[in-house]
């Protein structure tokens, strides 16, 4: 399977440069969510024991009811993840310093980069936010259970909601944690949904003197042979 150039990734999704902005954005639609989903294999695991399932996490409609909880319009995650036992519901937003609410480069102070960092868990936590389903809190939606695990396995399912930019709590941890509620049985139950940096995790590794990111899950070959079947010859001098 293919690798990842850590240094590579962060230079592209970290730095905004108008003239790459575009190519940066048909970039993170086309590998995005695969990338998030390798980064976070790597953190929960890094021998590679994690599972990607067939199916995506499913919206459980039996939650709600027309009168005291509407059904939201927000439906799907985006993968359901089984490690050592446990499930873990995923939701990918593979947001850069080009996505549209950014347009600026991650400071090149740490100092800096933290506060950034808190800013943004400040913006992403704000309480009205997450008192409404949206394209983002439905990481907290309820879920049905997927094809051979229970409702109960789905119930205690890890679910954590992986951006690429720095979100961090403390301005540093790569995860950090958002108590929030969901649906159950007709009732409103308190869920902890956990806050995954893509960046931050990469940026610990550099450190830490790893410059590659195995591929666990293979969603890069494929889009890389798919575009191999229909590309030829080599980029403009």
């Amino acid at each position: 399977m293919t690798d990842y150039d850590i240094g590579a990734l962060i230079q592209r999704f970290d730095r905004f440069e108008s003239a790459q902005g575009r190519v940066t954005g048909q970039l993170s639609a086309a590998m995005g969510e695969g990338l998030l989903l390798d980064v976070l294999a790597h953190a929960l695991a890094p021998s590679g024991d994690v599972e990607l399932l067939p199916e995506v996490p499913r919206r459980d409609n039996d939650a709600f009811d027309a009168e005291n909880a509407p059904v939201p319009s927000v439906r799907d995650l985006d993968a359901w993840l089984a490690h050592a036992g446990e499930l873990v519901a995923v939701e990918c937003k593979h947001w850069t310093a080009a996505s549209t609410d950014a347009r600026r480069s991650v400071p090149e102070d740490a100092e800096e980069r933290a506060e950034y960092a808190r800013a943004q868990w400040r913006e992403l936590t704000v309480p009205a936010d997450w008192a409404r389903w949206t394209t983002t809190t439905k990481i907290a939606l309820p879920l049905r259970p997927p094809y051979g695990w229970t409702a109960d396995q789905v119930n205690r399912a890890r679910r954590i909601l992986i951006v690429w930019r720095l979100v961090s709590r403390d301005g540093v941890s790569a995860l950090s944690r958002h108590l929030t509620t969901t649906r159950r049985e007709g009732e409103w139950v308190d869920l902890t949904v956990e806050v995954f940096s893509a960046s931050i995790h990469l940026r610990q590794l550099l450190a830490a003197g790893i410059s590659r990111l195995h591929s666990t899950f293979g969603q890069l070959d494929t889009l890389l042979e798919a575009l191999g079947t229909i590309v030829r010859g080599s980029p403009r001098e």
